[in-house]
């Protein structure tokens, strides 16, 4: 009851502001689309939203640029159970659906992400994918569509617990134009953030081909303090892209893109303030980080992709071709954890053959460079006949070169020549994933039967190499080890049963069975780690309802689910070194619900709410793990409301106001009884964020003014608790700071 009560609070707060989500498509107090006609391409084709057997959100590009939405954290709130844990900077992130996860540095990705089709980022376990989720660019997007549940037919290993697709705006053929934006605003307690963002859009045949590029600047300006290095503001981040899309379309039957994205994402230091784990209070001041030394980081994304497309009449064949480049490197403190003897102790060191001096400081580099070839080709069939059909096949070509290198400072931070590094730890591996899938549907008058089916071959091959002054050391003590290459071939047959029963023309109730995987493989070689780790499985039992009304002013959808989850992956911990292993069963049962209301031209509120109780089935000894905990990262209860208010000022002018209120319940970062199994656990509390805007606007232009986190709550969103066994405290991520700032739009 006090959960209800708590989420009540939150819902009577944001209303009170009268929250925004429409406000530039309402200008005048005009109307606005009806949410029944909103289109999507949830199922690999154009599907009216209300008619998707599946839980699935569908966020509008106006919507997301109204409420200033940049990152994933910024829509994140806006869809029910998706949680992102993120330590800054576009690095070390992190996507939960339905409280699915195994801790904050999962290595594959449980939710997967796709840009206009494109599947993104890695699908190997050693590139970290699960850690590096893209923060795509929220500029000129028409919608971004959340998936929750497994994905598993359509998208295979890429949707295990879920998927977000992003879509981007196409080219206009016809006519000529751009817009800008540019925001400015101050953080309390830190320094000024500076954003600028353009288009341009140029036909140039018209009605045949066009070009679109986009591009964007972000300064953000730090807030955190560093009292032990004397130096404040350190988590300063810039992230900075560009966007093209070639667009020609020389008759009603084909059409080519060509697509261009990079993205830089760069920080000086992670957004982590030091907390105690008994009491989640600051050790110093809230806004402090207590480290020796800087963690900056670093990830760049490439992207080239050819979408191709026929009209046959019947059906219509597609292919798309893409290649990527993914760069991830960060640096991690690790001076307090079990790691840090070998390097500071001088008993160590000679242990292992290593001459002095000892380190005062250990510093954890992570780097890995990644490139992905995928093809997919696809026959969708066309028309509104009872029998609806897409079927395909999926290869990707994926090489990654990982390093871990453990490296031995002085006080200052200046690398020790004998241990520049230490630890050089390389895990450079080839995945080859072949897939072939089908899903058709069948209509008897208001019901309608989905079936799909997908079946993947996945080849893998893995080589573990050691270098630098510990590698005899560490050999001859058994704490690592070194292989030849090892390859390995899995097969996977994914399934998806669904029935949806038309209520009436703009209601339904729909029934689904769906699974996902993860690709299991070769493990890193550690004393009491298992050689090998399997794939493990998400089976699916979900049951909804969709319905508009009020002449679609008023949308509703609510579903109920039961998750079980089958040899659970999870990072175990020997010596301070850590591996994957598989766990029993867990599992995750729950309820979500969202709504929009538009009750009167230029109103609109809404909402969502979602409980998941996501939990092990059975004991997990090797990460101390027990039947009844709670998984890592997952919010038993979390929710949100926004909504907008946009009224006629004069002339052509209006005005608008609205904001977004968002909480969380507790999570822990790892298993409460992990600390015995080098994992400790910190304990996240609940949090209320609350957003506000206002301002004015014509068909041309747009001011806003802005507060975010009206409230300048501390919440905190995400931790690493590897220092919380020796000092007692977790490196807590933190929301930032009240920020007042002011946006100005222009198109032309």
């Amino acid at each position: 009851m006090h959960k209800m009560i708590w989420l009540g609070a939150v819902s009577a707060i944001a209303l009170g502001v009268a929250t925004g989500a429409d406000a530039q498509t309402a200008a005048n107090g005009g109307s606005v689309s009806t949410v029944d006609e909103l289109i999507v391409t949830a199922q690999k084709r154009e599907e009216r939203l209300v008619d998707v057997p599946a839980a699935v959100t569908a966020l509008q590009g106006d919507a997301l640029q109204e409420i200033g939405a940049k990152t994933l954290a910024d829509y994140a709130a806006l869809v029910p159970g998706l949680q992102f844990a993120s330590q800054g900077g576009g690095v070390g992130q992190q996507l939960v659906l339905r409280g699915l996860a195994t801790g904050v540095q999962t290595d594959s990705a449980l939710v997967g992400e796709i840009i206009d089709g494109i599947p993104v980022g890695s699908s190997s376990t050693y590139a970290l994918g699960g850690a590096s989720a893209l923060d795509s660019s929220l500029w000129d997007v028409d919608r971004v569509e959340v998936l929750r549940g497994p994905q598993g037919t359509l998208y295979g290993a890429s949707g295990m617990s879920g998927l977000i697709s992003f879509i981007y705006n196409k080219p206009d053929l016809r006519s000529f134009g751009g817009a800008l934006e540019a925001e400015a605003a101050a953080t309390e307690h830190g320094e000024a953030t500076y954003v600028v963002r353009g288009l341009v859009n140029v036909p140039i045949v018209e009605d045949q081909l066009a070009l679109r590029v986009t591009a964007f600047g972000d300064r953000e300006g730090g807030y955190l303090d560093d009292p032990t290095r004397g130096e404040k503001d350190i988590n300063r981040r810039t992230s900075e892209g560009v966007r093209g899309n070639l667009l020609w379309r020389p008759n009603d039957r084909f059409e080519a893109s060509l697509i261009g994205i990079y993205q830089l994402n760069r920080r000086e230091a992670s957004d982590a303030a030091a907390y105690l784990a008994t009491t989640q209070k600051p050790v110093r001041g809230s806004l402090d980080q207590l480290h020796s030394l800087l963690d900056p980081a670093k990830f760049v994304y490439d992207l080239a992709a050819l979408n191709m497309s026929y009209d046959f009449g019947p059906v219509t064949l597609t292919s798309t071709s893409s290649y990527q480049y993914l760069k991830n490197d960060r640096i991690t403190y690790f001076t307090d954890t079990t790691t840090a003897p070998l390097f500071t102790s001088p008993g160590f060191l000679a242990l292992v053959g290593v001459a002095g001096p000892p380190a005062t400081n250990v510093l954890f580099n992570f780097r890995n460079h990644t490139s992905k070839l995928t093809e997919e080709l696809k026959v969708t069939s066309n028309g509104d006949g009872p029998l609806q059909y897409v079927a395909g096949f999926y290869t990707a070509h994926e090489k990654s070169d990982g390093n871990s290198l453990f490296i031995g400072t002085d006080a200052g931070g200046t690398p020790l020549a004998n241990m520049n590094p230490g630890v050089d730890a390389g895990i450079p591996s080839v995945y080859k994933e072949y897939a072939g899938y089908a899903q058709a549907s069948y209509t008897w008058d208001r019901l309608t039967v989905t079936g799909g089916l997908r079946y993947t071959s996945i080849d893998q091959t893995f080589q573990q190499t050691l270098a630098g002054p510990y590698r005899a050391g560490l050999l001859a003590l058994r704490i690592l080890g070194t292989t030849g290459k090892i390859s390995g071939t899995q097969h996977e047959t994914n399934y998806l049963v669904n029935a949806r029963f038309a209520l009436t023309p703009r209601s339904n109730l729909y029934a689904r069975v769906a699974d996902g995987f993860r690709p299991g493989g070769p493990n890193v070689v550690v004393v009491g780690l298992p050689a090998s780790f399997k794939a493990d499985r998400l089976t699916d039992y979900e049951a909804g309802y969709k319905g508009a009304f009020l002449d679609g002013r008023l949308q509703f959808d609510a579903n109920v689910f039961y998750i079980k989850w089958d040899d659970i992956q999870l990072r175990a911990s020997v010596n301070g070194i850590t591996g994957e292993t598989n766990g029993g069963a867990a599992s995750s049962r729950g309820a979500e619900a969202q709504t929009t209301f538009r009750p009167i031209p230029g109103l609109t509120l809404g909402g969502n709410i979602a409980y998941a109780k996501a939990k092990l089935d059975e004991d997990v000894p090797s990460v101390g793990g027990e039947a009844g905990d709670p998984l890592p990262l997952s919010a038993k209860w979390s929710g949100a409301v926004f909504g907008s208010y946009v009224f006629p000022l004069s002339g052509e002018w209006s005005g608008f106001v609205g904001g977004t209120a968002r909480a969380n319940s507790a999570r822990n970062v790892s298993f409460p009884n992990a600390a015995a199994k080098g994992l400790p656990n910190y304990r996240l509390p609940s949090y209320v964020l609350a957003d506000v805007r206002a301002g004015v606007q014509n068909d041309r232009y747009t001011a806003t003014v802005f507060i975010n986190n009206i409230g300048d709550s501390r919440a905190q969103i995400s931790a690493l608790a590897t220092d919380v066994a020796v000092t007692g405290a977790g490196q807590v991520a933190l929301a930032r700071p009240r920020t007042v700032g002011v946006r100005l739009d222009a198109v032309f």
